[in-house]
């Protein structure tokens, strides 16, 4: 196994993560109502919500950036762009982590979900190549398929997956919904 593949599967692994994560967050958010232990969940992630948002964005760039630089992947028209979203994301999110600054999400949750339907359409496009438009260069398809782990990882879905944890965990309650009880 090559590093790069090795990087690809570990790359694939954490985008896996990260989209069983925002699941996760986004069902407790509804379903914690009825539960406290899924309610405590939730508003104990909230305070981590500027770091993990940082953090898996500042991968998703590390992973882009070695896969274009390194493994010599050519990024698309459409890779350019999700980047575009991502690269500002971890400057962004990370001085708001070190700031504590939650006001950050009024930007960054929309620059996510612009990133995710950006991700989406090329996904559809790697999936579809017929629909592939003049959106991309014809000598760099946005239909290329550099690799794909699990039989449906692709770089395009990794970064689907970064954006939706990222705009998941900004947009989690800034104030715990349930007080705590007392113990008189």
């Amino acid at each position: 196994m090559t590093v790069t593949h090795a990087l690809e599967r570990f790359f694939a692994v954490l985008a896996i993560a990260a989209f069983v994560g925002a699941l996760v967050l986004w069902l407790a958010r509804p379903l914690g109502l009825r539960s406290a232990a899924l309610a405590g969940l939730v508003d104990s992630f909230g305070e981590l919500r500027l770091p993990a948002a940082a953090l898996v964005a500042f991968v998703c760039m590390g992973g882009s950036l070695y896969f274009s630089q390194v493994a010599h992947f050519t990024p698309c028209r459409l890779c350019w762009i999700q980047r575009g979203f991502m690269y500002p994301l971890a400057v962004l999110l990370a001085l708001a982590a070190l700031r504590r600054s939650v006001g950050i999400r009024k930007i960054a949750i929309p620059m996510a979900i612009a990133g995710a339907a950006v991700s989406s359409y090329h996904i559809v496009i790697e999936r579809n190549p017929q629909l592939e438009s003049s959106v991309c260069d014809i000598n760099v398809p946005c239909n290329q398929i550099w690799f794909q782990e699990f039989g449906f990882i692709t770089i395009p879905v990794m970064a689907l997956c970064g954006f939706a944890f990222i705009a998941t965990v900004l947009a989690l309650p800034l104030a715990p919904r349930h007080a705590p009880r007392s113990t008189a």
